[in-house]
């Protein structure tokens, strides 16, 4: 059974990424962790220092937060797409990341489901940005669905890789089972500076090692950057979902979030599936 974690902070935005996992995994047994994080902004520093689980105001927070998950996952059961869904509420008052990553250790979550930035509310702004700080900071996939996103099947993939990018059979699991599950045609496209055969021979060799059972098609684009060549190539090719392979261990050593990576992660007007290696250090 597939684990999904579905973080939530009751904005339009995390409404509508719920809404689109719902309908996008009617294929899969999947059980769903749907995580609410207390925000320490949306109280006084008097009420938060004190705060602690045996005080009136850390439960009255806590309760407040269980009572709106109950709901919403009693709203989700009554849809059509729940047959084959569980359910589990999950509280934390804690920051963000932290709480993702305790919740996929306790759990082993095999994909995260967030909104991406791009609502013009303020509070709502603030789940788009820690979107992008846990695409930094947790290895497990991420599906970040654009702001107001309506689902529809899934029938072409783009996968977007660069230059010496190395990934495993196990850190493309999720995009192999959706290929599988929605017998969609896969797409990768290599971007590269400036032309380089070998790098492109070993590439071309390691997308066959891993997805040689796929009919795919590979294309190479050569001088763009990365968030130009994905949009350039959706122009031509109406993509469903775009899966892109994020090495972390070297877009750190990079200052990563000056990249082309944030671009992609901001800007994509698709479901965007975040990949990357399970070895980086952000479980710890």
């Amino acid at each position: 059974m597939l684990k999904i974690l579905l973080p939530t902070d009751f904005s339009k935005n995390s409404a509508n990424a719920i809404s689109y996992a719902m309908q996008f995994f009617t294929k899969w047994k999947c059980s769903f962790y749907i995580l609410h994080v207390q925000k320490t902004s949306d109280y006084i520093t008097g009420d938060l220092m004190a705060a602690t689980p045996k005080t009136m105001v850390y439960k009255a927070v806590m309760k407040d937060s269980e009572k709106k998950l109950l709901e919403l996952i009693e709203t989700l059961k009554k849809t059509e797409f729940v047959k084959s869904y569980k359910f589990q509420p999950l509280v934390d008052f804690d920051s963000l990341t932290d709480a993702v990553k305790q919740t996929i250790k306790a759990h082993k979550i095999d994909l995260i489901v967030m909104g991406s930035n791009g609502a013009s509310d303020a509070k709502e702004a603030f789940f788009g940005s820690n979107t992008l700080q846990l695409v930094r900071s947790i290895a497990s996939p991420i599906l970040i669905i654009p702001n107001n996103f309506q689902y529809k099947t899934i029938k072409n993939v783009l996968f977007s890789v660069q230059t010496k990018t190395i990934f495993l059979l196990k850190e493309v699991k999720i995009l192999k089972e959706i290929l599988v599950k929605y017998n969609a045609k896969l797409n990768v496209l290599l971007s590269m500076e400036q032309p380089n055969m070998a790098e492109e021979k070993r590439l071309k060799n390691g997308i066959y090692h891993l997805f040689s059972e796929f009919n795919y098609q590979f294309n190479s684009i050569i001088g763009i950057p990365t968030s130009e060549a994905i949009t350039s190539y959706e122009q031509l090719i109406s993509i469903d979902l775009n899966a892109i392979f994020m090495d972390k261990e070297k877009f750190l050593d990079r200052l990563i979030f000056g990249s082309q990576n944030k671009l992609i992660a901001e800007e994509s007007e698709i479901p965007l599936l975040v990949l990357s290696h399970s070895h980086s250090k952000d479980n710890d």
